[in-house]
């Protein structure tokens, strides 16, 4: 899968408008958080997540200004994707998860941006022109970044898939940028949703930023 603007990107074209209400569970865990007037709520549906919305929300008055909401609603189910694993294992353990040949990829791209180290996310990039890619590394490098541009362009690799272990699960290799650093990961996806690093080796470090796309509001 190779998406010039990532699915779970506010700009993708796949969100459309929601209509329903907001779940309660989300009110409860943020209720210092701003709902009102001027909210953006917006949904797509997953294929690794069948019968799920995907919502994303946004208003102008959170802080930090780029904070957007996601979250998974399946019937009585709401998970915030706050950047720690729990809730997502938790809805996979409950039977929604549905991994097929097609969509693998999509997952590890998904579970990668929102499950998160102390430096951000593990960000799978699947172009040169990937959309949380920094600055410095973007198709509009500019005022002396133009160098690091072309570095990464002439390292940069696709994510692949190279099938399953003898164990069953599905082994992936994708560049990874997480904190300043880019790397190849190979990863191992087991069928309940788990995604492991196995290996990584180092392609740029010591960038000059990371990628700041915030899940959760300031304290």
């Amino acid at each position: 899968m190779k998406l010039a603007v990532d699915f779970f990107h506010p700009g993708y074209n796949g969100w459309q408008d929601y209509q329903g209400d907001l779940p309660e569970a989300l009110l409860k865990a943020l209720p210092t958080l701003k709902f009102g007037d001027g909210l953006s709520v917006r949904e797509q549906s997953l294929s690794f997540y069948p019968d799920t919305k995907f919502i994303i929300l946004k208003h102008p008055d959170w802080s930090p200004s780029n904070l957007f909401i996601y979250l998974l609603v399946k019937g009585d189910e709401t998970i915030w994707l706050n950047g720690t694993s729990p809730g997502i294992h938790q809805f996979n353990g409950a039977g929604h998860l549905h991994l097929t040949d097609d969509n693998i990829m999509e997952y590890v791209h998904f579970f990668c941006f929102f499950v998160r180290g102390e430096e951000g996310p593990f960000y799978v990039a699947n172009t040169v022109d990937a959309p949380y890619l920094i600055n410095e590394l973007g198709a509009a490098a500019k005022d002396g970044n133009e160098k690091l541009r072309e570095i990464f362009k002439q390292r940069f690799q696709s994510p692949r898939y190279f099938g399953k272990s003898p164990e069953g699960d599905h082994r992936i290799s994708a560049l990874v940028m997480y904190s300043n650093a880019l790397f190849i990961a190979d990863f191992e996806l087991k069928p309940t949703g788990m995604v492991a690093m196995a290996n990584d080796i180092p392609v740029m470090a010591d960038l000059p930023s990371k990628i700041v796309a915030p899940l959760v509001p300031v304290q």
